[in-house]
Parts: C-alpha cells; structure tokens; sequence
C-alpha cells in the first residue's frame, strides 16, 4: 500500500469505498477492482468504525498490490452511512470520484470505461451508468439543473452511488449541505443539485460498470425514513422551476402510499403509538399532494389516514370496498385482522 507522501501528482480518479462492518463483502469487491486500478486512480477506504477494522482484514490482500495507491481512514465513531459518503466526497483527492458501495460487484472492464468515459466528457460534472436497476438504450447528455431533472430516467439508478462518477471539486463547493441535508438519504444528490446550474453538463450513459443484487431485508432500506428523507429534497434552495420538476420525479420515485400506510399501520400495532404514525403520514402525504393531485388520489389518501386512526372500524369498510371493486386487498385486510387479534 503506498503511502499518501508517494503521492506525486493529483490521481483523475478516487474510488472512495465507505464501509461498516461489511469485511467479508468489502475483501470481495477490492479483489475485483484492484486488478484494474491504474497509476491514473486512488482507493480511498473510509472505515465508519467497524467493530472489526477493515485495516486488519484488508492487510493481506493490499500488499498483493504494492503500485496501487491506496489510502485507509477509519472514523472514530460511528457517523452513520449518509454522513461517510460525504467524509468520501471531502478526503479524495482526484479530479473525479467514484463512491463505490462497499458490496457491489465490479465488472472487469469497469475501470476501462470509466477513463475512457471521462477522456470523451471532460466538461461533465456527473456520469451515471446503467445497471439492474435500470438499463438504458441510449446516451443522453443534459446541460444545466432543468435538463437533467426532465432526464432522470430513474431515481433509484441515480440515487445509487456506485453507477456514478462526480467532479470532486465542484461536488465539493457544495458539500456543507450535503452535511446539513444528509438526512434525505441523498447528500451526494443534494450537492449535485446545487452543482449544476444552469450551464454544466451530466451524462446519462447505457454502459454499465457494476451489477447490482437487490439487498436482504435486514439490509434495506426503511420505507418511511427513506420517504421522508426523499421527499425531503423539496426543500434545497432550488428555483421554483427546478423545485417543480424535481417533485414530479420524486413522487413518482417514492414507495407508493398503500404500502407506507401498511408500514405504518405495522408500526401503529407494535408501539401502540397513533399520533407518531400520523405524524410520519401527514408529512408524506402533504408532499405528495402539494404539487397537484386529483380528487381521486385525495380520497384515497383521506381513506388511509381514515385507516389509521380507526382501524377496527375501517375493516369493514375495506371489506366492502373490495367486494364492489372486486379487488380485494389481501396485505391490507390481513394486516387490519392482525390489529383485531390484539
């Protein structure tokens, strides 16, 4: 592992891996990358405090390969998975970054691409790559904030850190509110919405450099703090016109409300805590209204929060509903019949 005094020149690419407690996963994807990791790029490895540190675990396979550059930081505590992809954005050192989680798998002509993609783009800010998650047919270049929001194609695709490279510098210009909104979930998208302006390039591009699993359930995501902390991106200081555009991409991003409501209504059982669950439904439903709906989509809406509140008394309402619609609800009965039990 070469030391940071080695360090000559600034690398054009950092691959900063931010990772916590995940060593066995990390090993795996460092094996597949450092093969292809040239002279031209960094690996910045930012320990979030594993309870095993990745220093350890990591030692014999980095001596493997001593002209790789490879930088290990570990934090002292535990500063949550949001804040250590902005620790990533702060320490690198290369012109561009790529945060790569730490158990994707990297695809053996994933490096290649990269430099080469970012030979051809030298004036872009952000390149995002296919994947599972969703796979392009063409590339697209957009110009400025309003042009990417219309482009997304996915949010998913574009919230996932490891199928995109970053100008660090500019990211960086940005990077206090990464910090302050971290909480969304998104700080990497939050200082790239403040990056764009009106005149810098992204490119969405078809080809693909890591290949995506879908996380076990202990790994996912919660749905309603990932929700709130989505929706939450309406609140950067973007113009009226960006704030529009981006809310139609998020609503149409979010996890539909059926299915928060059943998460909640969950949690409603286990705490026995309504007004909590309430709260939570009224900030996401409020979001998700504000920039236009139709009176069916209100009612729906007031029939979940009618749920919640009552839910003995809406079982018979939802039994009705799906018999005249033919419908029935199945997860949404079950759950209710659980709540009866109790």
């Amino acid at each position: 592992m070469m030391q940071e005094s080695q360090l000559s020149e600034q690398p054009l690419l950092t691959i900063a891996i931010p990772t916590y407690n995940r060593n066995k996963q990390l090993h795996q994807t460092l094996s597949e990358l450092l093969p292809q990791v040239t002279q031209r790029c960094e690996v910045l490895i930012i320990d979030n405090a594993s309870s095993s540190p990745v220093a350890e675990t990591t030692e014999h396979l980095l001596a493997q390969y001593p002209n790789v550059q490879v930088r290990m930081l570990c934090n002292r505590a535990n500063i949550g998975g949001n804040a250590n992809i902005c620790r990533c954005v702060e320490m690198a050192d290369g012109q561009y970054l790529w945060i790569l989680s730490d158990d994707d798998h990297v695809l053996p002509n994933a490096l290649h691409i990269v430099l080469t993609t970012l030979e051809n783009a030298q004036e872009a800010v952000f390149i995002n790559y296919s994947s599972e998650i969703h796979m392009r047919k063409a590339e697209s270049v957009c110009i400025g904030i309003n042009s990417f929001i219309d482009r997304i194609d996915s949010f998913a695709n574009i919230l996932f850190t490891s199928t995109s490279i970053f100008r660090t510098d500019i990211l960086r210009d940005n990077l206090s509110f990464a910090y302050h909104y971290s909480y969304t979930m998104a700080p990497h998208i939050v200082a790239l919405l403040l990056s764009l302006g009106s005149s810098r390039s992204s490119v969405l591009s078809c080809k693909q450099i890591v290949k995506w699993t879908p996380p076990s359930s202990e790994h996912q995501w919660p749905q309603v703090p990932q929700a709130l902390g989505m929706l939450a991106l309406l609140e950067l200081p973007l113009s009226s016109t960006a704030r529009r555009r981006l809310a139609k991409k998020l609503i149409a991003a979010c996890t539909p409300m059926k299915i928060l409501t059943l998460q909640l209504l969950k949690q409603e059982i286990a705490s026995g805590e309504r007004a909590n669950s309430l709260f939570y439904y009224d900030h996401i439903s409020y979001r998700l209204t504000y920039f236009g709906s139709n009176p069916y989509q209100r009612l729906r809406f007031s029939l979940y929060r009618l749920l919640l509140c009552f839910p003995l008394a809406s079982t018979r309402l939802l039994k009705i509903t799906s018999k005249c619609l033919g419908r029935p609800d199945i997860k949404m009965l079950d759950t209710i019949q659980t709540l009866e039990r109790l």
